[in-house]
């Protein structure tokens, strides 16, 4: 019983006895301990790992809570549209929905910020004019957002003694992202896909 105890140094083992005690430790024993506690070392492993993976997944997977809400990518549309309202007078509600580096596809041309803004906010024989969302398709997450929709505008124009009411009907997309906790419109693409005019008078 000596040899197997902790105190017996290795080196004592005598492999010239094929009956020895020693012997049948190391070469039945030793061999089947070392694998048993090697693979029970290895599954303990895989299983912290693979626990590790799924922590490190789901900390980093938003939410829904941490998702923008819908409802915040329409009020930054709708916000859009009352800048270029015909109505509007603050040149600089247009600042507060677009980011700094807007770009807009717009009249089958690409137009920077001030490009569209200085377009959009000239002279102009519209009285009136009104939009209309309809098929809105959404996405967000913690931090940017997507939509396409049509858009439908209805314009009233007035030139010297005629009256012209104008529907315009655009596919349209918007990236948006928040900055500084506000959500923005970076990129915004419309493609006019149906016109009608009716003179009025």
């Amino acid at each position: 019983m000596a040899a197997f105890g902790r105190k017996q140094p290795f080196t004592n083992v005598s492999f010239d006895k094929p009956n020895s005690p020693h012997t049948f430790f190391y070469i039945t024993l030793l061999p089947y301990w070392n694998y048993k506690h090697i693979s029970q070392f290895g599954n303990y492993t895989m299983k912290t790992l693979s626990s590790l993976l799924t922590l490190i997944v789901v900390a980093c997977t938003p939410s829904p809570s941490d998702k923008i809400p819908e409802s915040d990518v329409i009020a930054t549309l709708d916000g859009f549209f009352d800048a270029l309202d015909v109505d509007n007078e603050n040149p600089d509600l247009f600042d507060d929905y677009v980011t700094e580096d807007f770009i807009i596809y717009e009249f089958g041309k690409k137009m920077s910020k001030e490009e569209f803004w200085g377009l959009v906010s000239g002279p102009s024989p519209v009285t009136e004019s009104e939009w209309t969302f309809d098929d809105l398709k959404i996405s967000t997450d913690a931090n940017t957002a997507h939509v396409s929709l049509l858009n439908t505008g209805i314009f009233m124009i007035v030139t010297d003694s005629t009256k012209v009411q104008q529907k315009l009907v655009w596919l349209e997309s918007a990236f948006m992202v928040k900055e500084q906790h506000r959500l923005k419109i970076k990129f915004y693409f419309s493609d006019n896909i149906e016109m009608e005019t009716d003179t009025i008078n």
